[in-house]
């Protein structure tokens, strides 16, 4: 004999889980794909924009304190921009090296 409850509440903690799963991988579009490299000449942990090719923001892009940065966007190109300078990354579908501001 099968409780009551048992169904209602496998089916509700189904759904969290479910629910999560959405809200930690929703905001990667399916075919976002990984670019990293290095920033140069920006202080540790300065927060970039990334914006599309329309101009609206797409993320923000913080270095770590070795000016390493990793970010997944969909395949296009993309501006960042600092406080006091812009750059162009591109992203390809598969992973792909970027070093910005290095020159």
């Amino acid at each position: 004999m099968v409780r009551a409850g048992w169904y209602a509440g496998r089916v509700f903690g189904s759904s969290i889980a479910l629910a999560t799963a959405v809200i930690a991988f929703g905001s990667i579009p399916a075919n976002a794909d990984m670019v990293y490299g290095r920033v140069c000449n920006v202080r540790a942990s300065e927060a970039l924009h990334v914006k599309n090719a329309r101009g609206q923001f797409v993320n923000r892009l913080t270095p770590d304190q070795n000016g390493a940065y990793r970010i997944f966007l969909p395949p296009g190109i993309y501006t960042v921009e600092s406080s006091d300078r812009k750059a162009t990354i591109r992203s390809i579908p598969g992973p792909i090296e970027q070093n910005i501001f290095c020159r």
